[in-house]
């Protein structure tokens, strides 16, 4: 009796059965590896709009803040130092540096709303008309605390964004130093001559601008420049609407210099 013939067939089927489960385990490691990879990549695609939703609530903040800045800036003669009380003088005289402190202040609000961002620090200078605030730090998602911890796949690193921004400022700061300027050369028309809406015999016409002026009881005389630069703003409906740019400040002629 062959004894081959009778243990081949029993070979061959036990051979199949091994090989049927040696595929079997690699197809389910396959699978599982690909299972994991893909919920490593839709965290990672998760972290990415993370990121992109953080920029766009920055970019808003940045507008937002700058309008508000214009405003308030306004408000307060263009003038940081509030002991200043809006008189322009040798001593307070108006410059866009002084819109950062505005700017800066409304901005950190702003931020202070998203924990993501709230303890970033920003320089800030300018550009022409471009405010630049430059990132004194990086963002960082730490992908270790979001992916997949299995050893089969594990993914590590960190995902960075710059928070760093260049946004135009809707207001021409020239104008102010122009008008400055204006004024030192004419405190002797501004200390005799009789102050209503209409300067034209002391005050030059500028067509950035529509200047309006009174003098107070003290003598005061008290500016509003109305520029050509529109900013936005909410309405009493709490509708964005764009709203003429106001500066009021105030000159006394006798204490100018």
């Amino acid at each position: 009796m062959n004894k081959k013939g009778i243990y081949s067939p029993t070979l061959v089927i036990f051979m199949i059965v091994i090989l049927a489960y040696a595929i079997s385990t690699v197809l389910n490691n396959e699978v599982n590896a690909l299972a994991i990879a893909g919920d490593n990549q839709i965290k990672l695609i998760n972290i990415y709009h993370q990121g992109e939703e953080l920029q766009y609530f920055k970019d808003q903040c940045v507008s937002n803040s700058i309008n508000k800045a214009l405003v308030e800036y306004g408000k307060n003669g263009a003038l940081k130092n509030l002991d200043c009380s809006s008189k322009w003088n040798s001593k307070c005289k108006p410059n866009k540096k002084d819109f950062i402190f505005y700017f800066d202040k409304k901005f950190k609000e702003c931020l202070s709303k998203n924990e993501l961002i709230s303890d970033v620090d920003f320089s800030y200078s300018f550009s022409d008309s471009n405010l630049l605030g430059d990132a004194k730090k990086q963002i960082t998602f730490n992908l270790d605390e979001n992916l997949n911890k299995e050893k089969e796949i594990k993914l590590s690193g960190t995902y960075e964004i710059n928070p760093s921004f260049i946004q135009k400022v809707n207001f021409d700061f020239n104008v102010l130093g122009s008008l400055y300027d204006e004024i030192s050369k004419k405190l002797t028309c501004l200390k005799i001559e009789k102050i209503d809406s209409n300067l034209n015999d002391c005050i030059k016409e500028d067509k950035r601008f529509e200047l309006n002026a009174n003098r107070d009881a003290k003598g005061l005389i008290v500016f509003e420049v109305i520029t050509n630069d529109k900013i936005l703003k909410l309405d009493k409906n709490s509708k964005l609407i764009k709203d003429d740019l106001s500066i009021k400040f105030i000159v006394d002629p006798n204490k100018f210099n």
